[in-house]
Order: structure tokens, then C-alpha cells, then sequence
């Protein structure tokens, strides 16, 4: 990547990260629905300092596993690849309980969403690029590169974020996705003729992910859990509906 499109991705990592931070405040959140009494206001802080710092870290921290990330792409889109480090099926239910089947998808979702964050960066790089807008980006333009990608695709994006939660959610699954995922990188770590290190870096930011949510949830309780998950999914709708409208009312606007 040249490096004024490396500047600008960086940019449009930073105004992404900065929208976040306004909508995950309990202002905004608390002004848009009906909260209940157990959706705090340090209960929100905890859901956007987790946005901030492990699903949508600055742009220095996401390019030192941008690498890894690209290393671990054939193991996401081929979970059978993890076969070679778990053993047979049988051996890893021993192992890991009846909900092995289950956990393993849970911690192949973390990875996912790292992925889809990649792709949407890259989306958003295109965009700015085809629109030609040139760095400080005003709020308005930031959004109208997020408008410029079909709204059936930021969906799907916002929709793997959903089960991510969902999969932290469940804490008592969860403890399970991060003992397979750790044993998957001490074989990695035995195995360097045939695993690199970006490979285990990529696996090493999906344990960091999924602790930090068990870290998150695991002392709420079910219906706080469910009322966050909720919430994301309002809250995005609720963002997207609005960087939609206001692109098409500034079409309309421009061409009378």
C-alpha cells in the first residue's frame, strides 16, 4: 500500500473509531432507547472501551496482525485445517466436552470478525479513493464512504459482530473456545517448520479478544447480557439508518 493510501486507511480507521465512541456513549445510548437500570453508565463504558480496544484497536496496533491475519485466512475459510492441531474428532471431544463441535465455531467467529473489520477498512479506503476525499475528512464525508458500500454488506459486518457477542455471551461456552484456541497455539508454537509466527500471532489476538469478553460478561447477569446484545444491534441499526437517509437527502438536495 502506497503510503498516502496507508495514511489515509489510518485516517478512516481513526474516524471509524471515533464514531464508535459516540454512539457507545451512555448519552447517546440512553437518549435513543429505553435503558434499563442494569445498563449503566459504567456498564456502557465497559461495552465501548471493549469496541475500542479489542474489536477496533488504532490503526498501529490492528497493522501489527494484519499479517497474521492474511497467514490465518485458509484456516478460517477451511476449519477442517485445524484437524492437523486438534487430533481427531473423538480425542477433541474427549478433551474438550460434547461442545467442542460448538466451541471451535465460537472461536473461528472471533476470527472472522477481525477479517470482516479488515475488509470493511478496505471497503472504506475505496470508497474515500473513488469519492476523492483528501485527509481531515469532515464527519459528513467519513459517512458518505460508509454509504458508498451496499447497506447488505455493512449488515452482514454488523451481523458476525452480533454473534461474536452472542458466542461471549455464553461464558460457560466460551471458557471452552479459549482452552481449544490456547491448545491449538502450543502446537502451533511446537510446530515451527509448519506454522509461522504470523500464524500464531493470528491466533494469539483471537485469545486476547475472547478473554477480554469473558473478562466483559462473565460476571453479568443473563438478562444484562441479552439487553447489551440488544443494544448493538439497535444501536448499529439505528446508525445505519442514519448515514443512509442523510446520503440520500443530500443526493436529492444536490440535484435540485
Amino acid at each position: 500500500m502506497k503510503q498516502t493510501e496507508n495514511n489515509l486507511s489510518s485516517h478512516l480507521i481513526e474516524k471509524y473509531r471515533e464514531s464508535i465512541a459516540l454512539r457507545y456513549s451512555y448519552a447517546h445510548l440512553s437518549s435513543q432507547f429505553v435503558l434499563s437500570s442494569q445498563l449503566t453508565e459504567d456498564v456502557v463504558e465497559m461495552l465501548r472501551n471493549y469496541f475500542l480496544e479489542s474489536l477496533y484497536p488504532n490503526a498501529e496496533e490492528r497493522r501489527k496482525v494484519d499479517d497474521a491475519f492474511e497467514s490465518l485466512r485458509s484456516f478460517v475459510a477451511h476449519p477442517a485445517k485445524t484437524w492437523a492441531l486438534l487430533g481427531n474428532m473423538a480425542g477433541a471431544i474427549f478433551r474438550f466436552g460434547t461442545q467442542f463441535p460448538q466451541a471451535l465455531k465460537a472461536g473461528i467467529v472471533s476470527l472472522e470478525s477481525y477479517l470482516d473489520a479488515k475488509r470493511f477498512e478496505n471497503d472504506l479506503l475505496e470508497a474515500a479513493t473513488h469519492l476523492q476525499f483528501t485527509m481531515p475528512l469532515t464527519k459528513e464525508q467519513f459517512e458518505k464512504c460508509i454509504a458508498e458500500i451496499p447497506r447488505k454488506e455493512i449488515e452482514a459486518f454488523t451481523n458476525h459482530i452480533l454473534s461474536l457477542f452472542k458466542s461471549m455471551a455464553n461464558s460457560k461456552l466460551l471458557k471452552k473456545t479459549i482452552a481449544i484456541m490456547e491448545d491449538v497455539l502450543v502446537k502451533m508454537k511446537k510446530n515451527p517448520q509448519l506454522y509461522t509466527e504470523e500464524d500464531a500471532l493470528g491466533i494469539e489476538f483471537g485469545i486476547k479478544l475472547l478473554k477480554n469478553g469473558y473478562a466483559l460478561f462473565k460476571d453479568f447477569p443473563e438478562s444484562l447480557k441479552t439487553e447489551i446484545i440488544t443494544a448493538i444491534r439497535e444501536n448499529e441499526k439505528w446508525y445505519l439508518d442514519k448515514v443512509y437517509k442523510s446520503t440520500v437527502i443530500s443526493r436529492q438536495s444536490s440535484d435540485i
